[in-house]
Parts: structure tokens; sequence; C-alpha cells
């Protein structure tokens, strides 16, 4: 068994422990004035945040006007091209255009549950940040 006595010399200095509020202080900065001032400023444009977060057009309206577009875009181009061939042509590409808004539809719909949590992120944000700053309406 190795007891404490032979693991230090006899005239070695043990370091006591700091005080927890001396290593906080040392640990974390001030801020400087600058900071401060850049930090109130952009606490207080919080609610322009708020803005971008909430779209006014939902990403699934712009969904349903694409696929509206492209069913009327089908039916003018097919009654006005000229013969068979050509018919052919419009009528696969605006197959293509509908996978496509369909492709669009359901990353719009992925898009609306991700778009509900990043509100409910920013609320949460914001409360909190109320009780510690002044935010602008």
């Amino acid at each position: 068994m190795i007891q404490l006595k032979t693991l230090l010399p006899e005239n070695a200095v043990v370091p006591q422990p700091q005080p927890i509020e001396n290593v906080v202080a040392e640990t974390s900065s001030k801020l400087t004035v600058e900071q401060k001032r850049k930090l109130s400023e952009m606490v207080s444009r919080y609610n322009e945040y708020g803005k971008m977060i909430y779209r006014e057009k939902k990403m699934t309206d712009i969904a349903k006007n694409l696929q509206e577009i492209s069913d009327l875009a089908e039916n003018y181009a097919i009654n006005e091209c000229g013969d068979w061939f050509e018919e052919n042509i419009v009528k696969r590409n605006f197959q293509e255009i509908k996978k496509y808004c369909e492709q669009f539809g359901k990353l719009a719909k992925e898009s609306q549950s991700k778009q509900h949590q990043m509100e409910a992120l920013y609320e949460d944000i914001g409360h909190i940040l109320e009780r510690y700053f002044e935010i602008k309406d």
C-alpha cells in the first residue's frame, strides 16, 4: 500500500483550492462597452427577426398555386399546339412539371412542420430574453 507521504516530498507545497467565485470571475470576461451596445441593439430588434420567421405566404399555398399553374398551362399548351408530334412533346414536358409540383408539395408539407417548430423556439427564446432586456414592438 502506497501512502501519501511517500508520493510528496516533505518540503512540497500543496496548492490550496480557489473559491468558486474566483474561478467564475477568471473564466468569464466582462463585455466591453461596444459589445454591450451591440447586444442591446440586437435584442431590441428581436421582433424584426420574427417578421422573417413568420412568413406571410405558406409554402403549401405556393405549392397549390404551382399545381394550378401547371394544370392551366398544360391545357393551354395542348390546345395551342399544331400537330400530333408537338402535342406529345408538350404532354411529356407537362408530365415532368407535374412530378416536380408533387415533389414541391411534399417538401412544402415537411417545411411547414419545421416552420412550426422554428416559430415555437423563436417564441421561447423571446420570452426568456424579455426577462432581462427590453424588446421593441
